[in-house]
């Protein structure tokens, strides 16, 4: 039996979808390390609020919002 290779037009489509889906993996892993900084900073700053709550009035929720949102737009 004769094995024949795919012919040049699917080759390049092939290659280029696996381009494709190397760069989406890059996107998404990026997106997600950042959603996870912003989570860790979110933490860090909830957990400094607490420690700080101690000593005095708590924080508002509209306060807590407003840092997150500062968090965010980093």
């Amino acid at each position: 039996m004769d094995r024949r290779e795919p012919p040049l037009s699917y080759r390049i489509e092939r290659t280029r979808l696996l381009a494709r889906i190397a760069a989406l993996e890059c996107a998404l892993e990026t997106s997600e390390h950042r959603r996870q900084t912003v989570i860790d900073r979110y933490e860090r700053l909830l957990a400094d609020r607490d420690d700080s709550s101690e000593s005095s009035p708590d924080m508002s929720d509209s306060q807590s919002r407003s840092l997150l949102a500062q968090l965010i737009d980093r």
